[in-house]
């Protein structure tokens, strides 16, 4: 079934008919969204060798997806322009997932420079969804002198004053490679600004999925640390969220089995686990 709209988009370029292009763009995304990456490769690199489009980004995402980490840093590599929004990001993913912890976060760190200088707006005092920032008028330039990368990890969280949903999710991927590497207090800081984060952006009381998923693995980093009462707390949170947002959900049965795993394992509550892995099921 695959082959069919591979073939298909490539017939259409060839015959140079009207808006070729633009239906290989189409094909190709929906194969990738569809987790059909090889096949969405043959269309990626079949636009980027013909100089039809530089795709070396979305290439570098489905060799990620496969987990062909050398083929993904190899396409990110080729991409000219790496102060693109995502690329940090991406390649700081890649080498997270290759154990490659400081490297990882080095990326993450210039994908967060990235995001916060591109919050502020020359022009005026609000960010790029002309909500008023927090900052006064003489930090407009701030995104010139601040220099996360020679920060260090508490420094940077002091540094930051005003938020948006890309800050939001380079602090989570920071917070994710600081517990992936042992460092489970700097792990558990990061994570709180970025529910700190998420709270001011979308109101004290709006039910954010995501802060659900942050909550989550907050609780995963102080079951790591020994903190096992913390993460029961944090277990609890995300599930009240979870299951009022997306109750039959995978992410809300995934949190139900971690906290079961919890009380099985280091409460040495059977009772309560068994509960929650019968409610996971």
């Amino acid at each position: 079934m695959i082959e069919k709209p591979v073939a298909a988009a490539k017939e259409i370029l060839s015959l140079s008919l009207s808006g070729e292009y633009e239906t290989m763009y189409i094909i190709s995304d929906m194969l990738c969204r569809c987790n059909q990456e090889k096949a969405a490769l043959q269309l990626y690199y079949y636009m980027t060798d013909r100089g039809i489009s530089d795709k070396w980004y979305s290439i570098a995402h489905c060799h990620y997806r496969l987990g062909e980490y050398k083929s993904a840093v190899d396409a990110l590599q080729a991409i000219q322009n790496k102060g693109a929004a995502g690329y940090h990001s991406l390649l700081g993913r890649v080498y997270m997932d290759m154990g490659r912890y400081e490297d990882a976060e080095t990326q993450f760190v210039l994908e967060l420079q990235t995001d916060y200088g591109n919050l502020i707006q020359h022009n005026n005092n609000t960010d790029y969804y002309g909500r008023p920032l927090k900052s006064s008028t003489s930090t407009i330039a701030q995104k010139d002198t601040v220099n996360f990368l020679a920060q260090s990890p508490e420094d940077r969280l002091h540094a930051i004053r005003d938020t948006s949903p890309d800050i939001i999710a380079d602090l989570v991927l920071l917070a994710d490679v600081y517990s992936k590497a042992g460092k489970y207090s700097q792990a558990a800081a990061y994570y709180k600004k970025a529910l700190q984060c998420l709270h001011e952006f979308y109101g004290d009381g709006a039910v954010v999925f995501e802060a659900g998923v942050m909550l989550n693995n907050l609780g995963i980093n102080y079951k790591k640390s020994g903190e096992y009462s913390k993460a029961d707390e944090c277990y609890d949170q995300a599930l009240a969220i979870k299951a009022e947002l997306q109750p039959d959900s995978l992410d809300h049965a995934s949190t139900l089995y971690n906290q079961g795993l919890l009380h099985h394992k280091h409460l040495k509550d059977s009772k309560k686990a068994e509960s929650l892995y019968r409610e996971a099921l």
